[in-house]
Formats: structure tokens, sequence, C-alpha cells
């Protein structure tokens, strides 16, 4: 994959591969915690 490949965000505009691989860890983690506290939320 080239390094002058980009993901176009609506709010971000263009995220170059190395930007977008850390804006996706992020995210992916932003959900999980928010998965996570929805199990945790209804014992």
């Amino acid at each position: 994959m080239s390094q002058e490949q980009y993901f176009h965000h609506p709010f971000f505009g263009h995220l170059k591969l190395n930007k977008t691989i850390k804006f996706l860890e992020i995210h992916t983690n932003h959900h999980l915690q928010i998965i996570h506290e929805i199990i945790h939320s209804q014992r």
C-alpha cells in the first residue's frame, strides 16, 4: 500500500495511512469502552 494513499474522513479530511491507522485504533477503543460501560451498567 502506498504511503500516498489516504482515507477521506468527513470531519478530519484526508488522513494518510499512518494517521488512518492511529485514528482507527483510537476510534475502535472508544467504541469498545462504550460497550464495556453498557455491559457493566446492566448488572
